[in-house]
């Protein structure tokens, strides 16, 4: 068994990173704008983060009752087959079924897979090594995604359709991984997941302890302020290329270029997150880092030019530096019956409240027109006042959970 589980651990970096090598992520709002309006796109978007909500805890709750290696299987199965609609289908009705299967793979692996890691290492005697191996698992996670970035950016030059395809193949690599995974036995030294309404209730009942109440919260407010600039950096860049005649541009190759340079970034960012949690301390780094979302967005909002393209490189540094620190606190708080359908729950409740702030814009008084810079800075400045909110209500809540400065 020792021998099966060291293979869980040697090869968890990979089946991770494959996972987060979509090539899809710097063109699909490209993509979808040949086939869609505005409001189209939005309205498509916000139909996979409500898909990930409804599927967000029952997935939890099915890796807590069934197992983390199915659950992973569910998961890398739902992106191949996503991926495969997202390249046959153009009209709206396909593509929304391709978001629900998409959805089906993010929200199966969400929580899974650092509770596959955890338990792995805790089946071993060596989970005291988890806090510095999700930093470095999570730098090569970012990498990796920068290099299908940069490939799916450079293959939209040609077709924006193969980013889908090279997402496909290596979301096979995975689905072929995790095949040869091993269930962890730590998922089976504590009591089986109780009842999936009781499980809820254990679950809620964790944000009574100090401080994971407070890192709920300030996980919720980066993930929804993190996602405006990832949802909206493409139709600005498509701005410059048709208000900027004076360059060589093509937003396609732009964005895979630039999506690229904020995961190594990010990636930088994550292999240096506990060391500076050490340095900083966890108020200090949790506050520095939103801060830095919503300046980005706030810039973004008023200034439409070339020069602001390097704003940008900052977009994913605070999830970056924030989530090993953040995980290390959490996990082994968790029950191992509980931890999955814990970190399930906080990821509905961020992409709930991305997927609302999507409807939200939708109804803002935009035109049908696609590619209009006033429209799409109303919606950026709507975003950054938002952000302003959320940082001041982090300040007050951040400095009675960690009063003392200490990593």
């Amino acid at each position: 068994m020792s021998k099966q589980l060291e293979f869980n651990i040697k090869w968890y970096p990979w089946y991770l990173a494959l996972t987060d090598a979509m090539a899809w992520l710097p063109i699909f709002f490209l993509y979808f704008s040949q086939f869609l309006s505005l409001k189209e796109v939005i309205l498509l978007e916000s139909v996979y983060y409500f898909s990930v909500v409804l599927l967000e805890v029952p997935s939890g709750y099915f890796s807590d009752k069934i197992g983390r290696k199915p659950t992973l299987l569910i998961s890398t199965i739902g992106f191949c087959v996503s991926y495969l609609l997202f390249l046959t289908g153009y009209s709206l009705a396909v593509l929304a079924v391709a978001q629900v299967l998409l959805a089906f793979g993010m929200s199966f692996r969400s929580g899974t897979e650092t509770s596959f890691h955890f338990e792995s290492l805790k089946a071993l005697g060596r989970e005291s090594e988890y806090g510095d191996r999700e930093a470095k698992v999570g730098r090569y996670s970012q990498y990796a995604g920068g290099m299908a970035a940069l490939f799916g950016g450079l293959a939209g030059y040609y077709s924006l359709a193969l980013g889908y395809l090279l997402s496909f193949v290596t979301a096979f690599c995975a689905l072929m991984l995790v095949v040869q995974f091993t269930e962890p036995a730590g998922s089976k030294e504590e009591s089986k997941a109780a009842p999936f309404f009781q499980q809820l209730k254990n679950c809620v009942h964790y944000l009574n302890k100090k401080p994971l109440g407070s890192l709920f919260l300030f996980t919720w407010f980066l993930f929804v302020m993190i996602h405006v600039p990832y949802e909206f950096y493409q139709p600005y860049l498509k701005q410059l290329e048709v208000n900027f005649d004076g360059i060589t541009f093509n937003a396609a190759v732009a964005s895979g270029i630039l999506y690229a340079l904020t995961r190594f970034v990010s990636g930088w960012a994550a292999g240096k997150s506990i060391q500076w949690r050490d340095k900083l301390g966890m108020r200090w780094l949790l506050l520095s880092a939103f801060a830095l979302e919503v300046l980005v967005i706030g810039v973004m909002s008023l200034v439409l030019h070339p020069l602001i393209i390097a704003i940008f490189l900052f977009r994913s540094l605070p999830s970056g530096m924030t989530r090993a620190p953040i995980v290390a606190v959490v996990s082994p708080v968790l029950s191992s019956a509980e931890r999955a359908t814990y970190f399930s729950i906080q990821s509905l409740s961020c992409r709930l409240g991305f997927a609302l702030l999507l409807i939200f814009f939708s109804f803002l008084p935009v035109s049908e027109e696609v590619h209009n810079w006033p429209d799409l800075s109303m919606i950026l400045q709507s975003a950054a006042g938002l952000g302003v909110l959320f940082f001041v209500l982090l300040f007050v809540v951040l400095w009675k959970q960690f009063p003392v400065e200490k990593g």
